[in-house]
């Protein structure tokens, strides 16, 4: 009778196990993000991990655009200044502080750290971007963005401390030397000065190649990138030893031009059926130049020109803005795309950007479009590992 009911004992135990285990499988919730090419998720037990926990801390690490500060498109001629909205610069600086402030966090180690080292930087780039867009107007708040004090020979020129057009003249110089076509970009923005406002074009230049790109390297979004980098790389470590991440739905990576080699594709987040008039570019590329295109070189390209554009062979000259600082070159027409070599400067800033816009002067649309930025670092290691030393 006893092993009898030991028997029973054991099945009716197995049994209570199986039936525990299926609820706690039926009781399981899963959270999910998406990178550039795959949906990742995680399945978790309410009852052991808080879900706005989980949630929050996956926005923090892996999908943290919306606790972004903003960035203030640069205007291209001295008629946009006005445009330039401060109110709702500050609106959008003030929700992404709350939100970042008000998320709820798995403990891992060092991630209170990294929140605050958030906040501090998206209240030193809000301030950047303050003093940036009333110095259009008005020069002498520059000063203000203490930490780029050694930046201030731009603003004497913009004052009138010290001669405008030379100043202007020499920035022109200066940054055009890094073009794929000197001459033409020299030319291009020379040009201005016989314009009836010209002294307004030479202040626009000087504020946005000269001031803003010498000042933007001391903004903490720059100068702690590394050790914010460092931080966010242990945390995401934590988090995948800590939780179980499943990637799937995953799409295979577009590749039009095979002769590029290996190439790290971003999007431009154009919305369907917009019109024409409102975008240039669908997409834009870096590869690792060849034999036959530019050898050893970095080499980036916009996609999305219209054919009839292209195939006059004209260059067209390309603004791409990477977190604020501005870079103007000249792109080379080839098949369907246009393409041209950049240098170490641009790579590492793109790397660890938030926001790309990219510009092409007299085309179709006035307007910046904005690059989708995601899983940015690791395609750009994967594409120029031949010719770029991370």
């Amino acid at each position: 009778m006893s092993v009898i009911i030991s028997k029973f004992l054991v099945i009716a135990s197995l049994a209570a196990l199986l039936v525990g285990s299926s609820a706690a499988a039926a009781g399981k919730k899963t959270v999910s993000w998406n990178d550039e090419l795959c949906r990742n998720s995680v399945a978790f037990d309410p009852v052991k991990v808080d879900e706005q926990r989980l949630r929050d801390t996956v926005q923090l690490l892996f999908d943290s655009a919306k606790l972004q500060a903003p960035m203030v498109s640069m205007p291209f001629q001295p008629q946009a200044i006005s445009r330039l909205d401060a109110a709702e610069t500050d609106r959008q600086c003030k929700a992404a502080l709350e939100a970042t402030r008000n998320l709820k966090l798995v403990p891992l180690a060092g991630i209170e750290d990294y929140r605050r080292a958030k906040i501090a930087e998206t209240r030193d780039w809000c301030e950047f971007e303050a003093i940036k867009i009333r110095g259009f107007r008005d020069p002498a708040a520059l000063r203000e963005y203490t930490p780029a004090a050694s930046c201030s020979k731009f603003i004497d020129a913009l004052e009138g401390k010290s001669d405008l057009v030379a100043a202007f003249r020499e920035t022109v110089d200066q940054n055009c030397k890094r073009n794929a076509s000197p001459a033409q970009c020299a030319a291009r923005e020379l040009a201005n000065l016989q314009k009836a406002d010209g002294p307004d074009w030479a202040r626009l230049y000087l504020t946005t190649f000269g001031w803003s790109n010498c000042a933007i390297k001391y903004a903490l979004l720059n100068a702690d990138s590394k050790k914010r980098g460092a931080m966010l790389d242990a945390l995401e470590k934590q988090f995948l030893k800590t939780f179980e991440v499943v990637k799937d739905q995953c799409d295979a990576p577009q590749d039009g031009h095979p002769e590029f080699g290996e190439i790290a594709l971003f999007d431009a987040n154009v919305a369907p059926a917009t019109p024409a008039t409102q975008w240039n570019v669908g997409a834009m590329g870096v590869f690792c130049g060849s034999a036959k295109f530019y050898p050893n070189k970095i080499v980036a390209y916009v996609y999305g020109i219209s054919y009839d554009r292209l195939k006059t062979g004209k260059p067209l000259a390309g603004t791409f803005i990477v977190d604020g600082k501005v870079t103007q070159l000249m792109l080379q027409p080839y098949d369907d795309v246009a393409l041209t070599p950049v240098d170490a400067d641009f790579v590492g800033n793109l790397l660890h950007a938030r926001a790309v816009s990219v510009s092409i002067k007299d085309y179709n649309s006035p307007y910046p479009d904005r690059i989708k930025l995601e899983d940015t670092e690791t395609k750009l290691r994967s594409a120029l590992k031949a010719c770029y030393k991370f």
